[in-house]
């Protein structure tokens, strides 16, 4: 099921897959169990798929596990053609790892020898899905030999996707890292790979395409579509291979554990393949953040309802997106306030506006009760500062490191940003050593609770990115907040306290009616 999936979904990116169909095996009448039905990457293959006469194609592959005594630094060998077809790659791979790709001229040598966009797509499929069998192996690499082939295709090399059943959830799950597994020079490939990186053009390709891949591409909506089909048709017959094979050790218990851990890896993927991305590179390319009181006003973003605070998503440079807030019964729209991640700022009085995401940008939503009496207030941490006004808009500047002002900008702010509109207090943990990693508390005029900063004993109440302003997901209303170093004290509105401290458990976790 796994590799006949992942190659049906990698099927739309600039990468070659083997169609996949499940069929039901009889040898003289006797039934010989299930088997899929796949392509097979050889000359007739790429006659078929690009039309490349068979005496011009030319494929090499990393030959592990198939040659038992090969070293990973050593170049591929020949799987299709004639001897000394492999050498044009070893040397474009030798290239590669050698010289400066940040060169313009160096980096020309490159892309006209080798097709970027499936190079790049090569890694995206095989980082998404987790293949832990590669690139140490299940590498193939193709070109057309010929200027003058009938195909009329360039004589550029480009990339396969091929054994991947060691991924989407049987040795990598959704929350591998494979940024770390992949992108060293312990490999070919993945030496190619860091060496082009430092390519300024080819590392936002790259981020773009493996961002564009995890939200328009392996979606849970759409992959969970093609799983479901796949796994209605086996379903059906798959005991029938298990009662046939029972030395195999197949059953349906194990049936069903595997393919609901396919299931909950395509659910789970997107958020911590991109997670890792951003980690990895360190930047949120083109992300919008809103800062909203989902209590007091509903966010829509293209026409959507949000529901859940800590909005946070990457977008695809120069798309559009529209921000449109909807102040509840009893509260006043007053705008929106932008900020960018080199501290611009801008305000708007529409309750829609339409951005064209070309940077990273915090949307504050300004929405005031009228009936609420806020004291404004001063408060010192040991980097950043915040100061309510009597409006209940809350600012704040200073160190912001691990985000702990409640906006994502990555540099230190130097003057006062609005972080929050709605706000009764704020607090922020103080003491230990310079140095220390702050928590900040945000308390609303609705009594929800947002929290952000260092959450490593679980003060912050909640789980999800500690580096997001968001709300704490309890019912629970309260009136006051105290933030210590590694605990947070809350007042509920009906006198009850509640500790969130060293144990790491959140508010939500503990059973309080």
């Amino acid at each position: 099921l796994r590799d006949g999936l992942i190659q049906t979904l990698c099927s739309e990116m600039n990468v070659s897959t083997m169609a996949y169909r499940p069929s039901l095996v009889f040898v003289n009448g006797e039934f010989w169990g299930v088997y899929n039905i796949r392509e097979r990457f050889d000359s007739k293959y790429f006659k078929e798929h690009y039309g490349v006469s068979e005496e011009n194609l030319g494929m090499i592959e990393a030959p592990s596990p198939l040659t038992t005594d090969w070293d990973v630094d050593e170049p591929y060998v020949l799987n299709e053609g004639q001897a000394g077809d492999e050498i044009p790659y070893h040397q474009l791979a030798d290239y590669v790892i050698a010289n400066d790709m940040s060169n313009e001229t160096h980096y020309k040598y490159v892309s006209d020898r080798m097709d970027i966009d499936s190079f790049i797509d090569f890694f995206v499929c095989s980082m998404y899905m987790c293949n832990i069998d590669w690139p140490t192996n299940n590498v193939k690499v193709w070109r057309n030999k010929s200027e003058s082939d009938p195909s009329g295709l360039d004589t550029k090399w480009r990339y396969v996707i091929c054994d991947t059943d060691m991924g989407m959830g049987l040795e990598g799950d959704y929350d591998k890292n494979m940024f770390a597994h992949a992108l060293n020079d312990s490999t070919v490939a993945g030496g190619m790979m860091c060496s082009l990186l430092e390519n300024e053009n080819f590392k936002n390709q790259f981020v773009e395409r493996f961002t564009y891949a995890a939200e328009k591409v392996f979606t849970p909506s759409k992959a969970l579509k093609v799983y479901d089909e796949f796994y209605q048709v086996l379903q059906n017959v798959i005991q029938l291979h298990f009662d046939r094979w029972p030395s195999d050790g197949g059953s349906m218990s194990r049936w069903n554990s595997e393919t609901s851990s396919v299931k909950e890896f395509i659910e789970k993927r997107p958020e911590n393949a991109l997670s890792s991305m951003k980690m990895y590179f360190g930047i949120q390319p083109n992300a919008l953040t809103v800062n909203l009181d989902l209590s007091i006003a509903d966010l829509y973003i293209n026409g959507q309802q949000i529901t859940s605070s800590g909005y946070n998503k990457v977008f695809l440079n120069g798309e559009k997106v529209t921000v449109k807030i909807v102040p509840k019964q009893g509260y006043v729209f007053k705008g929106m306030k932008t900020v960018t991640d080199g501290g611009g700022e801008k305000t708007y009085t529409e309750q829609s506006i339409t951005f064209e995401m070309n940077d990273k940008i915090t949307v504050v939503g300004l929405v005031e009760k009228s009936d609420v009496q806020i004291i404004p207030t001063v408060v010192a941490g040991s980097r950043s500062i915040f100061v309510l006004d009597k409006k209940g808009n809350l600012y704040a500047w200073g160190e912001n490191d691990i985000r702990q002002c409640g906006i994502c900008i990555t540099k230190t702010i130097r003057k006062p940003i609005l972080i929050m509109s709605g706000v009764i207090q704020v607090e922020m943990s103080r003491g230990g050593t310079e140095g220390d990693a702050p928590l900040t508390a945000i308390l609303t005029s609705s009594g929800d609770v947002y929290t952000v900063g260092n959450n490593s004993s679980g003060q912050l109440g909640r789980g999800g990115d500690a580096t997001l302003l968001t709300k704490i997901n309890t019912n629970i209303k309260f009136k006051k907040v105290s933030a210590g170093l590694d605990h947070l004290l809350l007042l509920s509105e009906n006198g009850d306290v509640y500790m969130l401290d060293g144990e790491g458990k959140t508010l939500a976790s503990l059973e309080y009616d």
